[in-house]
């Protein structure tokens, strides 16, 4: 997963996916996958006026919206994108790009954009996840 909104936003997001108890075995929300915009620069778009990225609120959002949901999930956020995610994380041609796009100011899209020259299949993955997680958790980053 990517979070061009520096490393502060995603650190904190992967602590709550390990530490913080969000990851567990149970499957992901059985409601229809969204995709939000379903395109990585049009997701980067979206998060670029987003002025809370790193306020507990945001991080918690998009560290549930990434994880699979568990039973033990409150939010209604917690699992919506995980399929996406998943996908994502398990496309080879996907190695690289998130430490490439975590390397981008949150609003130099086009730095996201380059980050996916040439690899067709994760970015179509990548559009999904980024697409679902900028649409999940746009009213708790504003």
């Amino acid at each position: 997963m990517h979070f061009p909104s520096g490393s502060l936003a995603l650190v904190v997001a992967l602590e709550l996916l390990t530490v913080g108890g969000v990851a567990c075995s149970a499957s992901s929300s059985t409601s229809a996958p969204n995709n939000g915009v379903n395109d990585v620069v049009k997701a980067c778009q979206l998060r670029a006026p987003w002025t809370s990225r790193s306020s507990s609120a945001c991080t918690t959002c998009v560290g549930y919206a990434s994880a699979p949901r568990c039973a033990c999930a409150d939010k209604d956020f917690a699992g919506k994108c995980s399929d996406q995610v998943a996908a994502k994380n398990k496309e080879a041609t996907c190695d690289g790009t998130d430490a490439c796009a975590g390397k981008c100011a949150p609003t130099d899209c086009p730095c996201v954009d380059a980050c996916y020259a040439g690899k067709a299949a994760c970015r179509t993955l990548a559009s999904a996840a980024d697409g679902c997680v900028a649409d999940t958790c746009d009213a708790y980053c504003k």
